[in-house]
């Protein structure tokens, strides 16, 4: 039977006000899990060590800025332009781990026009990580030597990073995103339906006449709507933490087509089972080895194992997202795309045909 516009309407909007008024059921854990990314980059900043630099500009001139412009594109290094008395003491008192001295006569020249030789002193306590913050400081006067000179490098260093994204992105975004997707479709859609069948909500809405189809798909159709919402507020927030270019298009569209997936299969438990009770238990115990599969890659089983799990939705939609996030071309994931749609078919159709009124 085909959907009927009004009775989808009515029920679409009934969903989405229900949600406002309760947000907490569908949204607690998208919370969480954005929540979890921030202790994921606090994390990552308390792994890297930075080395505090007190830099005693005694020449500002052009080439004595180029040399601490160059100073603060080292992330590891925070630079402060200070006097020579503050830095001494900085120095001293731990506050600063290297002290950086450029003289007056860095970038002078003399009556020919030629430059003067100048020496930058450099002073840090030895055996601390301020002994590598010390070779990035070399590392920048060098660099201003050659730009004042016009003597470009000879022997030059091409720096292709694998992958442009945080390597900590790629591993817990992907996860994370398909675990409130499966936490807000299987095991939410089958508690929802569990819900009204029991309370006796679905015997009142079939009194009004609206076919399975009509429920299924203004359910589907609303938390559709929800869930991507919810994914688009954690790939914003992943993007403010880390810094990175996520693409959000193929993301979402990854995102929305797992969550089909996953919303079916949860409509199809809650019209299978007719115990309520029971569909939210069955619904949990599948949802918990597909939690565990997307938030631990590569597993690493072989054999048909190996390809039972790889062609789970699970897999196939943390892969595709991985592939994302790793700026990989979409022929890598084509077959995963492909795979998901043939889930949401199979899925839907389950759902679709397994739903019941009552218990």
């Amino acid at each position: 039977m085909r959907p009927r516009w009004r009775p989808w309407r009515g029920l679409f909007r009934a969903n989405l006000i229900t949600y406002l008024r309760n947000p907490l059921p569908s949204s607690g854990l998208a919370i969480v899990l954005i929540l979890f990314l921030g202790g994921i980059r606090l994390l990552q900043n308390l792994g890297v060590q930075h080395v505090n630099v007190a830099v005693v500009d005694q020449a500002a001139n052009p080439a004595s800025a180029r040399v601490v412009a160059d100073l603060g594109q080292y992330p590891t290094l925070t630079v402060n332009v200070t006097d020579l008395a503050t830095a001494a003491r900085r120095l001293a008192s731990g506050a600063a781990d290297i002290e950086v001295v450029i003289p007056p006569g860095l970038g002078a020249v003399d009556a020919g026009g030629h430059l003067v030789p100048a020496q930058v002193a450099v002073s840090y306590h030895s055996g601390t990580s301020a002994e590598s913050g010390a070779d990035l400081v070399a590392a920048a006067v060098d660099k201003a030597d050659r730009q004042a000179q016009a003597a470009p490098p000879v022997f030059t260093v091409d720096r292709r990073p694998v992958n442009g994204a945080s390597g900590l992105l790629v591993l817990f975004l992907p996860g994370l995103l398909v675990f409130n997707v499966i936490n807000a479709g299987l095991i939410f859609a089958a508690g929802i339906f569990a819900g009204y069948r029991s309370s006796g909500t679905l015997r009142r809405i079939q009194a009004t006449g609206i076919s399975p189809a009509d429920m299924v798909l203004a359910h589907a159709t609303s938390n559709v709507l929800l869930a991507t919402v919810q994914v688009l507020a954690m790939l914003a927030v992943a993007m403010a933490l880390f810094a990175e270019s996520i693409p959000f298009g193929p993301m979402v569209a990854v995102a929305m087509l797992s969550y089909l997936v996953f919303l079916a299969i949860g409509l199809a438990v809650s019209g299978w089972v007719r115990d309520p009770q029971r569909a939210t238990v069955v619904a949990t115990s599948v949802a918990f080895p597909l939690i565990f599969i997307a938030l631990i890659p590569n597993i690493g089983a072989g054999g048909l194992a190996g390809a039972a799990l790889g062609a789970l939705p699970v897999t196939l939609a943390t892969h595709a997202m991985r592939q994302i996030v790793s700026g990989a071309a979409v022929t890598s994931y084509a077959w995963d795309l492909a795979g998901l749609g043939a889930w949401a078919a199979i899925a839907l159709a389950a759902a679709g045909r397994v739903f019941r009124w009552d218990e």
